[in-house]
C-alpha cells in the first residue's frame, strides 16, 4: 500500500465533488461589518486552575491562522500559542478540516478532556434562515449518541454558544483518512483501486457500526467513501483498516419517526451512493438502502468509481434508477466471484432482493473475507456469503458438472437471517491441467 496522504477528518474540501461549499455569510450579515470578538488574555496553559496543563500536548494538526474565517468571526478567542484562538465549548479550534452543506468541521483541543476532537459548526446564517436545519443539526448529534458502537464516530457534545450564537457539535477526532483518501493516496491522480481483502476489510469494519446504528433503529442514508474513516495503527502512519469507523449521521432518522425535516421529498444523499428506492423519495430510504450505499462504497473501492457516474446529478440518479450497474468484474477481472456475487445483491434494485440489514451484510462480508484469506482453496467457487444466492452462468456449469462439486445453500426469504456458511469440504478439486 503505498504511503497515505496528510490526517483527514473525512470531509475533506477539495476531495469530495459532492461537498457544497457553503457561503457563511448572507446579505446583511457579512462579517467585516461586525466587530469581531474580543480576545481574552486568559492563560490557556492551566483552563481550570488546577496547576496542571489541560490540553494535549501530542497535536496531530498544526496551529493554523483562523483569523480570516468569516464562519468563526464572532466566536469568542483566546490566547493560545501567542495566538488569538476561536473558542467554542471549552474547544480551542486550531485548523479547518474542511466543510460542506450541513456547514465546516474543525479540528479542536478540548481543555476539560484533554483530548484532540473534530468540531462541526454551523454557519449562523443558515440557521437563521431555515429553523429545520437547527432542528437537523441537533438531531444529528442526538441520534449518534443513542449507536455505542467502537466503528462508529463518537458525539461528545452539541451546544449554541450565547455569544455567537453558533451551533456546534464536539465529536471523535479521527487521526487518519477517509476510505476516499485510500483510493486517491496522491493529489491529483486518478483513483487507486485497492486491494480485494483490504477493501472488505474496511467495508466489514464500518458495516459493524452500520450495524450497530440498525439495531438502534438509525438509519444513515449517506453512506460514501468519504464518511468511512480509517485510523492510523498505533505510533505509525500505517491505517488501521480493521478500526474503520462510520461517520456523519446528518442525514439519518429513526426508523420508527415519520417526522421529515427536510423542505420537500427529494433524495436526501450522495448520488453514485444512494439506493433507487431513495432516489425517488427521501422517505422510502430503510436499512436496505444503507446496504446499498455499502455495497456502492465496496464497488468504488475496488473500482475507482461509484456504481453509477454522469455529467449531471441528474443523470445519475435517472441511470441508478433505469439502469443496472457494470458488473465488478467487467471493470476489474481479478475480482472473486463470491465478492461479484455480494456486490450485485447490495446493488439489487429491489430493496426485498438486497440484505435486509447491517447485520446480515456483516456476516456475509466476514465469510467472503475469510475465504479470501484462507490457505488452501479450490478452483471451484464456494458460496461462503450467507445467504447468497449462486447464479449459475453456463460456463460456470459447465466446469461445475465435469470438475468439481458445490454445495451451494438456496436463496432464503428477504429479511430472513443468514444461512451457515458452507463446508469446503463439499470441493472436489479436479487435479491441475498437465
Amino acid at each position: 500500500m503505498s504511503t497515505p496522504p496528510a490526517p483527514s477528518s473525512g470531509n475533506e474540501k477539495s476531495n469530495d465533488p459532492e461537498a457544497t461549499v457553503i457561503q457563511p455569510h448572507g446579505p446583511g450579515l457579512d462579517p467585516t461589518l461586525r466587530s469581531p470578538a474580543p480576545v481574552s488574555k486568559r492563560s490557556v496553559v492551566d483552563a481550570d486552575g488546577d496547576g496542571e496543563a489541560d490540553l494535549p500536548q501530542n497535536r496531530s494538526m498544526p496551529h493554523q491562522d483562523l483569523a480570516r474565517d468569516s464562519l468563526l468571526a464572532l466566536a469568542p478567542r483566546e490566547v493560545l500559542d501567542n495566538r488569538p484562538t476561536p473558542v467554542l465549548g471549552g474547544v480551542y479550534l486550531t485548523a479547518k478540516l474542511g466543510q460542506g452543506g450541513m456547514g465546516a468541521v474543525y479540528y479542536g483541543l478540548h481543555s476539560r478532556l484533554s483530548k484532540e476532537v473534530a468540531v462541526k459548526v454551523l454557519p449562523q446564517n443558515l440557521a437563521e434562515q431555515d429553523p429545520d436545519l437547527m432542528k437537523r443539526f441537533f438531531r444529528e448529534a442526538q441520534i449518534a449518541t443513542r449507536v455505542d458502537s467502537p466503528h462508529i464516530v463518537r458525539v461528545y457534545d452539541v451546544n449554541r454558544d450565547d455569544a455567537s450564537g453558533l451551533c456546534f457539535t464536539v465529536m471523535e477526532y479521527v487521526h487518519g483518512l477517509s476510505a476516499h483518501g485510500l483510493m486517491q493516496p496522491e493529489k491529483g491522480k486518478p483513483p487507486a483501486r485497492v486491494d480485494e481483502r483490504e477493501a472488505l476489510e474496511v467495508v466489514l469494519a464500518a458495516t459493524r457500526g452500520l450495524a450497530a446504528a440498525h439495531e438502534e433503529g438509525v438509519i444513515h442514508r449517506d453512506i460514501k467513501p468519504h464518511n468511512i474513516l480509517i485510523p492510523f495503527a498505533k505510533n505509525s502512519a500505517k491505517p488501521n483498516l480493521a478500526g474503520a469507523k462510520l461517520a456523519d449521521l446528518g442525514l439519518a432518522r429513526m426508523e420508527s419517526s415519520d417526522q421529515n425535516l427536510t423542505a420537500t421529498q427529494s433524495a436526501m444523499g450522495t448520488p453514485g451512493y444512494l439506493a433507487p428506492e431513495q432516489a425517488q423519495d427521501a422517505k422510502n430510504a430503510g436499512k436496505p438502502a444503507d446496504v446499498y450505499g455499502m455495497g456502492a462504497t465496496l464497488y468504488a473501492l475496488l473500482s475507482g468509481q461509484a456504481p453509477f457516474t454522469g455529467s449531471s446529478a441528474a443523470m445519475v440518479l435517472i441511470d441508478t434508477i433505469q439502469k443496472p450497474h457494470v458488473p465488478i468484474r467487467n471493470l476489474r477481472p481479478d475480482v472473486s466471484e463470491v465478492t461479484a456475487e455480494l456486490l450485485d445483491r447490495c446493488l439489487a434494485k429491489n430493496p426485498a432482493e438486497r440484505y435486509s440489514d447491517g447485520a446480515v451484510l456483516c456476516e456475509a462480508l466476514g465469510a467472503c473475507r475469510d475465504w479470501l484469506g484462507s490457505a488452501v482453496r479450490g478452483p471451484a467457487r464456494p458460496n461462503p456469503a450467507p445467504g447468497m444466492h449462486a447464479p449459475q452462468h453456463a460456463s460456470h456449469a459447465s466446469r461445475q458438472s465435469s470438475a468439481a462439486r458445490v454445495e451451494v445453500s438456496p436463496l432464503p426469504s428477504p429479511g430472513v437471517a443468514a444461512t451457515p456458511i458452507p463446508r469446503r469440504s463439499a470441493v472436489s478439486v479436479p487435479p491441475p491441467a498437465p
